[in-house]
């Protein structure tokens, strides 16, 4: 796993984020190359968060807008 964060946010709180995407998603397939992407806001900040499935490790990306 590799985690870009580009956010004001702690890596606790990112982890903690990760932990709730995680939990609500066991049992879904991803592909290789598949990405997916969410806007969260989170006490007044606007964050765009990438999943990219890569074929040896999964990228979390945090950009704040």
């Amino acid at each position: 796993m590799k985690i870009i964060n580009n956010t004001s946010l702690n890596y606790s709180t990112i982890g903690s984020i990760i932990d709730n995407i995680l939990s609500n998603t066991k049992g879904t397939t991803h592909y290789v190359g598949q990405v997916e992407w969410t806007i969260l806001e989170i006490n007044g900040h606007k964050i765009t968060i990438t999943i990219r499935y890569l074929k040896s490790y999964v990228e979390w990306r945090f950009d704040e807008k």
